[in-house]
């Protein structure tokens, strides 16, 4: 809680105010704080639902107090300056209690952004106002070559953030560059093994014997006596048509006179 209490001297920033940025966009809404003060209408604020939500301040100054209320339903929060180490506070409480001073932080008189996130979806955290020790003259002079190194905007959100409600994430780009390469070597090998099965199909043909034709008459015998040798088959005369037999044999020649030899003779 506060170390010291703030006074009329100091700057208040409202929930309302312009130097605030609500991010994401749509992801906070106007609410009112129920006091207790009877008859009153209550306290101004500015609740999210959402997880990972969150507010940024830009202010200039030495000390600051963030106000919120507390309630049974409410959650917990990060909260950091800078790039220090966020602390983590719980806005819990068994029963409503109107926006108080919930956090405060001194630090080196200077510019400074406030970052404050919401780490429970359905469980609200709310801003009320903020209160910040401004600087002096003479600190503004001091300060002026030191907040030339800090980022003249306030930071963008993370781009898992981006969003109001909470998705799957989209896949890195290491991963994706990775799977790439792996589909492109797998189809690589794939066609180099189709290119290599091809090619040697194709050279055990080229070193194949050639076949020859055997005729029909023709058939290989293979024994001890002549392997491999080429004989030809006698076809079977039974299966000749039966006209083939009806065929009368040719009459005996009758030797000519011309060529008759006399009896006795020489």
């Amino acid at each position: 809680m506060a170390a010291q209490a703030p006074n009329d001297q100091y700057t208040t920033v409202g929930f309302n105010d312009g130097n605030l940025r609500y991010l994401p966009n749509g992801a906070w809404t106007d609410s009112v704080s129920e006091s207790a003060a009877s008859g009153s209408t209550g306290i101004s604020i500015e609740i999210t639902y959402v997880k990972s939500a969150y507010v940024l301040l830009e202010f200039y100054g030495s000390h600051l107090w963030y106000y919120g209320d507390l309630d049974w339903n409410h959650g917990n929060c990060s909260i950091a300056i800078d790039d220090n180490e966020p602390t983590i506070l719980s806005t819990n409480w068994g029963s409503h209690v109107p926006p108080r001073v919930l956090w405060d932080q001194e630090v080196a008189p200077g510019r400074h952004i406030l970052n404050i996130t919401n780490m429970q979806g359905g469980a609200p955290v709310t801003v009320a106002y903020f209160i910040y020790t401004p600087l002096a003259p003479d600190q503004s002079i001091a300060i002026g070559s030191a907040s030339s190194t800090l980022p003249s905007t306030l930071p963008t959100p993370p781009a898992e953030n981006s969003g109001v409600t909470q998705g799957t994430s989209s896949m890195p780009t290491s991963v994706v560059a990775v799977l790439s390469l792996g589909i492109a070597l797998m189809a690589i090998s794939v066609a180099l093994l189709a290119f290599i099965f091809i090619r040697s199909r194709r050279r055990k043909a080229a070193q194949s014997p050639e076949q020859h034709t055997v005729p029909f008459f023709a058939s290989y015998r293979v024994g001890p006596d002549a392997p491999n040798a080429i004989s030809p088959s006698v076809p079977d005369l039974s299966e000749l048509p039966s006209y083939a037999s009806e065929v009368p044999p040719p009459s005996p020649r009758t030797p000519s006179k011309r060529n008759r030899v006399p009896a006795g003779g020489s």
